[in-house]
């Protein structure tokens, strides 16, 4: 499966028109969102749907949509966020929303749930595939390390959540100094797609 993923756009007209010639070059099977996608929470359903360029959307809510309504039984525009996805036989998982802090409070609320999807899901398989999509990056790794303050900023959580759950795929945004970025955490490959987006062979 092909998935054109993004990050971050923050309703920039300029990404949003790089991430449509992506589309209508790549034909990508499914779109997926790691939140942010508007300016401190403005018109979300706006925003949202001009990121749907025909095919569906998988979405979760970044810091400036977090605690925010928005309408997510729009056809093709699906949120996952503390939820679940499954399309062609593979497991989307989401946990957006967050900003700082060691842990992210928001896995830490629905970790178990999201867990007990993954299981369901595997079940009869247990090489089956699963792809978690949050906001924040997990912890240490190149998605998530601020050279001004020398440090990384991550999710210790998510890292361990990615790592007990084996995880194939995790597609995260939030650092805007890290867009592009790709690292390997374990069985688990951490991308950064950015806000013009990247083609992901799964």
């Amino acid at each position: 499966m092909k998935i054109l993923a993004f990050t971050d756009t923050h309703s920039d007209k300029k990404h949003i028109e790089n991430l449509k010639k992506a589309y209508l070059k790549n034909k990508p099977d499914l779109l997926i969102c790691a939140g942010d996608f508007t300016e401190m929470g403005k018109d979300i359903v706006l925003n949202i749907k001009k990121l749907h360029f025909g095919k569906k959307l998988l979405f979760i809510p970044g810091n400036h949509e977090e605690h925010k309504n928005f309408d997510s039984d729009i056809k093709n525009i699906i949120s996952i966020h503390n939820s679940s996805y499954e399309y062609k036989n593979i497991l989307f998982l989401g946990c957006g929303g967050g900003f700082y802090g060691k842990n992210e409070e928001n896995l830490s609320k629905s970790n178990k749930q999201l867990e007990k999807m993954i299981k369901l899901f595997r079940k009869n398989d247990k090489t089956k595939r699963v792809v978690m999509v949050t906001h924040r990056p997990p912890y240490k790794n190149t998605c998530d390390y601020m050279p001004e303050l020398q440090e990384h900023v991550g999710a210790k959580n998510i890292r361990s959540f990615l790592i007990k759950n084996k995880i194939n795929l995790s597609l995260c945004g939030h650092i805007h100094e890290c867009f592009g970025n790709s690292d390997q955490i374990e069985e688990t490959l951490v991308i950064n797609p950015g806000p013009n987006g990247a083609i992901i062979d799964i």
